[in-house]
């Protein structure tokens, strides 16, 4: 029952409240999957006369945006397959959140 004093703005359905998500989470997978391809070209065949530093500075960026792309793609199994129509379950943050906002700070710290 809503509160008198706090009304509704909007109807909180699904498509309210996920839609802009999964917008996210898609396009952020097919930026990560064109950033992969690159990381993969630069290993293969421009890497051989740069520093071991840097090396090791591209390869963790690009472990880390594997992450990312990995708990952002859990949570969107998460929300719309596990936990999809049961309105009990919409409070609670699955794991994969902390984790994928971890990766993002870490890989901003890097850079």
């Amino acid at each position: 029952m809503p509160d008198a004093r706090y009304p509704l703005s909007f109807e909180p359905t699904f498509k309210n409240l996920y839609g802009a998500q999964l917008l996210a989470i898609v396009v952020t997978t097919w930026l990560y999957g064109i950033s992969f391809i690159m990381l993969t070209r630069y290993f293969v065949s421009h890497s051989r006369n740069d520093p071991v530093m840097v090396k090791v500075v591209i390869a963790v960026l690009g472990i880390l945006a594997s992450l990312e792309a990995i708990f952002s793609n859990h949570q969107l199994y998460d929300y719309f397959i596990l936990k999809n129509g049961d309105l009990s379950q919409r409070d609670k943050i699955p794991f994969s959140v902390p984790v994928s906002d971890s990766s993002d700070i870490i890989t901003s710290r890097v850079d």
